[in-house]
Order: C-alpha cells, then structure tokens, then sequence
C-alpha cells in the first residue's frame, strides 16, 4: 500500500524553501523545486482560470508525490525482487513505440522524448521506468494469477443466467409496451 500523500501546499504567505523536502521515499527524495517545476510545466499546458490556479496547483502536486511514492515503492519492489529491464528490451520498446507513433504522428518517441517539457532525459528515464512497473505487475502478479476451469465455467455461467433475466426482463416490458400500444390504439378508436 503506497503511504498517503502528505500535504504539499505551501503555506500562504510563506517563504519557500526550494530544497524543501517534498516527499522521501528508501531514500530517494522529491524537492520542492522540482515539484514547482512539474507542477508550473502541467499549470502552463493547461487553460486555468486565475481563481482556479491555487487549487489546480495543489491537485499537480498531490498527482505528482502520490506518482513519486508509487513508482518508487514499485521500483524498490522489483529491486528486491531482481526485476531488471535489459538494453534488448528497451531497444525492443522503443521500436513498438516509434512504428506505432509514426503511423499515427509521423513522430518518433526520441522526438516525443526532445519535445516533452519535463526535458528528453526525464522523459527517456519515465519511459523506462514504466517499463520496469509494468514487467513488475505482470511478473508479481499477473503471471501468479491462477484461473481454474470451474472459476473460468461459473462466470462463463452466471453471466449467461444474467443476460437469461435480462431477456426475460426485456420480453416483459416489451409485452407491456405492446398492451400499452394496443389499448392507446382501442382508446384512439373509439
């Protein structure tokens, strides 16, 4: 379970630290300055009313410590477990991702990467570090999820049982909507 977000507003009024610790995690630490700086990068590609803005700063900032905490408990996680990303996969990814963004940009991820705001490293390195996250998940707990044949039937079951009722539902109404039709009709007549 990742640890609940802290608040990360600063104080109105207040002078701001920059090397403020924001948040810390097995010792991998978010500063202040740099939580400034992705919280103005997503405030600038927005179109944020001015009444709005402290509020929408305070929600970037909560995303982005409640992303740090995550990624890196999940990244700490597949430390301990061994969990790597080779330069194969890497090299493998980034050649998925730059034919599926050609086809629908014309751009490459590398040109994806120089364009993003955050800078071409860090978005390299968030790219990678997604990598690992999911390799993580699906090694620590999509490929140890067991499915039985019974547990495969009895849904396979109880959603035919389900969509049963709901025809049975759905002839009832249109048998009622039918007699309703028909003595509008029978009132119309006479």
């Amino acid at each position: 379970t990742a640890p609940a977000v802290p608040e990360v507003a600063p104080a109105a009024n207040a002078t701001i630290d920059p090397d403020e610790i924001v948040a810390e995690m097995n010792g991998k630490k978010l500063i202040r300055k740099d939580l400034e700086e992705m919280v103005d990068v997503f405030v600038k590609k927005q179109s944020i009313p001015a009444e709005q803005m402290n509020a929408a700063k305070d929600y970037f900032r909560k995303g982005i410590v409640r992303e740090f905490l995550f990624n890196n408990m999940i990244k700490d996680s597949a430390a301990k477990d061994g969990i790597k990303i080779s330069d194969e996969e890497i090299t493998a990814k980034t050649k998925e991702f730059d034919e599926r963004m050609k086809k629908r940009s014309g751009m490459t991820l590398q040109k994806a990467f120089e364009s993003s705001p955050l800078g071409a490293e860090k978005a390299k390195q968030q790219f990678i570090d997604m990598m690992l996250i999911e390799k993580y998940i699906k090694t620590a707990v999509i490929d140890k999820i067991e499915v039985t044949k019974e547990e495969i039937d009895k849904v396979i079951n109880d959603v035919k049982e389900a969509n049963k009722k709901a025809e049975e539902a759905n002839a009832k109404i249109d048998g009622e909507v039918k007699a309703a039709e028909a003595k509008i009709k029978e009132i119309a007549d006479k």
